[in-house]
């Protein structure tokens, strides 16, 4: 294993972030996995690995424990951005990740008995305020794909209406300097994709837990699945994180 490797472990498991999202990855894996013992007749298996998910759900409320300032304070700087939608969906976004934070807090208390709460009712206020947070992420996702291809038509009319002559070719600008092909955008934009993935697959997470969705635990294990890899990923390599957001 080279010592390049070796650092970057050490660099991602010294972020509290980058192990919140580990636990995020093994706890989906977990759901995906008793989803599919369940057609199978091991119960003892099934409840030890749903014990598991509940441990690695309760490790994950504690890392982010106050975590909650952080993005108030993220959401003080987001109103600063000078384009007017990203500057409303960022800090829009921050401002209800933060109460889906601090109400996940309240859950963990209740959990070790520190207070008493109805579990169901405040587990769903944190879920609407999540769904929140995946809506106006999606949107700022759905507005930066837009500005994308918006770029791009605007280069390519830009080309088509000059025109450049040598030695009599009127199409010498055309055939140096084509288009970009929706490959090419998407290598040149792959924070905004790997960003619109990741919320995509997490949209049904709440959606399930309002009871607005009905997906099966194996399915929520796969998009819990997708979106961690991809979470994971953006803190390994911080270049394919979305900024600002």
């Amino acid at each position: 294993m080279s010592s390049d490797i070796v650092s970057s472990i050490i660099k991602f498991n010294a972020q509290t972030n980058g192990r919140d999202k580990v636990c995020r990855l093994f706890q989906y894996g977990c759901r995906l996995a008793w989803g599919r013992l369940q057609y199978k007749d091991k119960k003892d298996l099934i409840q030890t690995v749903k014990n598991i998910e509940s441990m690695l759900s309760m490790t994950r409320k504690l890392l982010r424990f106050g975590k909650s300032l952080d993005f108030l304070q993220g959401a003080l700087k987001s109103i600063h951005l000078k384009d007017i939608v990203l500057r409303l969906t960022i800090t829009l976004s921050k401002i209800n990740q933060a109460f889906y934070l601090l109400f996940d807090h309240f859950l963990w208390f209740n959990t070790v008995g520190a207070v008493k709460l109805d579990r169901q009712y405040w587990g769903e206020v944190s879920a609407r305020f999540y769904f929140a947070t995946l809506i106006l992420n999606f949107i700022r996702d759905l507005y930066g794909i837009w500005c994308v291809i918006k770029e791009e038509l605007a280069v390519r009319k830009a080309r088509m209406s000059s025109s450049s002559y040598k030695n009599g070719d009127a199409n010498y600008q055309s055939l140096n300097r084509r288009p970009a092909t929706m490959l090419e955008i998407s290598q040149q934009n792959i924070p905004l994709i790997l960003d619109t993935i990741k919320n995509l697959f997490d949209l049904p997470i709440p959606l399930c837990t309002l009871k607005y969705m009905q997906l099966s635990p194996t399915k929520q294990g796969i998009f819990g699945l997708v979106s961690s890899l991809v979470a994971v990923a953006t803190v390994w390599n911080p270049n394919l994180k979305l900024v600002p957001s």
